[in-house]
């Protein structure tokens, strides 16, 4: 597994920051980027049953299993949606490319159904 190298990261930011004024969204972004290199990044849409206590499920799973949730977004609109049927996209830090084969297998076998993975 690839390395990511934080503190280098952090300085080319820091180092920046007197010249262009960024936002922190855009600070985050080369950390990112150099998560997503490294095999450490795992974008996935998940359909989950649409009651109380999914979504819980499905982050306590990935939480359980190990993946960083950096961002969730929850829809109960979309055209592949059935009635009783929610859409979660998860944005995940994981430990590489073999701990993103595990956490979609494991969401698989938990009966969540992975639309997407990215």
């Amino acid at each position: 597994m690839e390395r990511v190298d934080v503190a280098r990261v952090r300085e080319a930011a820091r180092v920046l920051q007197p010249v262009v004024r960024y936002t922190p969204v855009e600070t985050s972004r080369p950390l990112q980027e150099a998560v997503g290199a490294a095999g450490r990044f795992l974008s996935l849409r998940v359909d989950i049953a649409d009651r109380p206590g999914s979504l819980a499920a499905l982050l306590a799973l990935v939480g359980d299993l190990g993946g960083n949730v950096l961002d969730v977004e929850h829809s109960r609109v979309g055209s592949s949606l059935s009635l009783g049927e929610v859409e979660v996209a998860l944005r995940l830090e994981t430990r590489g490319a073999e701990h993103c084969d595990r956490i979609v297998e494991a969401l698989g076998g938990a009966g969540f159904r992975v639309l997407e993975r990215r």
